[in-house]
């Protein structure tokens, strides 16, 4: 999109050799970039302002949702009978003693909103966004600094060193968030008993995909089971019903 240095030179010879031609509109346009001092860093520089707001969006919503649902989980009553019950089984069949168990397990077995949503998220791929938004952010105030040498200072210059140094606190903030989120995790699968030499190794998403299928699965069958409840219950009454009736039939039938 920009013009190279020999494009310039080009059609600058084009425009001194023939003077009484004028230069088409690819050409002017061209000419009018070049003319543009550090146009590089100015549309870099824009585009980072234009784009931070929402890649923090995708950095900050995803770890509050594993916040969130690593909270929610270590809370909730029934999730942690459930393990117990799952846990007393399987060592009752493997004829062991464990503490714990592989995540995984719960998998064999056959709907939290936050964990189900962190379970699309690639973990890792956010800490390299992170890492990109740092450099960007540099590399934006790098930017700043070839501009004003042009133009001065200026209140958009200013209004930019602002914007930059708010991101550049920002930005430090959602990694401290980061190690934060991901060491509350790592307690979160010492909770569940994963060894500790394991927790490092064990991906989040692995993490999340499995538990939010499991509570999708709990939650049918317990749908399923206090359907049959409720329709058992129906059936007797149905038939108790039924044996009142005929009962007062035959007492009828006595007394005529």
């Amino acid at each position: 999109m920009l013009p190279t240095a020999e494009e310039k030179e080009k059609i600058q010879e084009a425009a001194i050799s023939n003077p009484e031609l004028p230069l088409g509109s690819a050409e002017q346009f061209l000419m009018m970039l070049a003319s543009i001092s550090e146009l590089p860093a100015r549309l870099n520089l824009w585009l980072f302002k234009l784009d931070y707001e929402n890649t923090e969006k995708e950095v900050a919503d995803p770890l509050m949702d594993l916040k969130q649902g690593v909270e929610d989980l270590q809370k909730n009553k029934t999730f942690k009978v459930i393990l117990s019950v799952l846990l007393s089984i399987g060592n009752f069949l493997n004829g062991s003693e464990s503490r714990g168990f592989q995540i995984e397990y719960l998998s064999k077995v056959p709907e939290i909103g936050s964990i189900t949503r962190a379970s699309r998220v690639d973990f890792e791929e956010l800490e390299n966004t992170i890492a990109k938004m740092q450099v960007d952010c540099k590399a934006s105030w790098d930017h700043l600094k070839a501009i004003a040498k042009h133009d001065g200072p200026t209140q958009i210059k200013l209004k930019m060193s602002e914007f930059l140094a708010d991101c550049a606190e920002r930005i430090i903030v959602l990694e401290i968030i980061y190690k934060r989120v991901m060491t509350r995790f790592h307690r979160f699968l010492l909770w569940l008993g994963t060894p500790l030499l394991m927790t490092h190794e064990v991906k989040v998403q692995q993490v999340c995909s499995v538990v939010s299928e499991f509570a999708l699965e709990y939650r049918t069958s317990r749908q399923s089971a206090a359907s049959g409840t409720v329709k058992r219950s129906r059936t007797r009454d149905r038939n108790l019903i039924n044996e009142l009736e005929a009962l007062q039939q035959v007492q009828q039938l006595h007394i005529d």
